[in-house]
């Protein structure tokens, strides 16, 4: 994957990041079906994922959201995670 459009240093380390666990993501995905990635991983075969997983559905929610943030930036990012089959939680929100 190219390095993205906007050369900035966080987008440079949002790509490294991204480079390191989308493969990783879905090399679970491929094992176990799904993208429920534990919190607990006893065996230390996923380091790490679960929480980038975490950090990417509230970027992916607030792009959904507002139309801001990483993917704004660069879209890409965004389309590659829905292709995968990453979707955003829905929390119900009664005010």
């Amino acid at each position: 994957m190219e390095m993205p459009l906007v050369d900035n240093g966080n987008m440079k380390r949002f790509h490294k990041s991204f480079l390191t666990y989308y493969p990783r993501m879905l090399m679970f995905k491929e094992k176990y079906g799904h993208l429920r990635i534990p919190g607990d991983d006893p065996k230390k075969e996923w380091p790490g994922l679960q929480q980038w997983l975490k950090n990417i559905r509230a970027t992916m929610s607030k792009y959904d959201h507002n139309g801001s943030g990483r993917f704004e930036i660069e879209p890409t990012y965004y389309n590659l995670l829905v292709s995968a089959g990453v979707t955003v939680h829905i929390q119900n929100k009664d005010v």
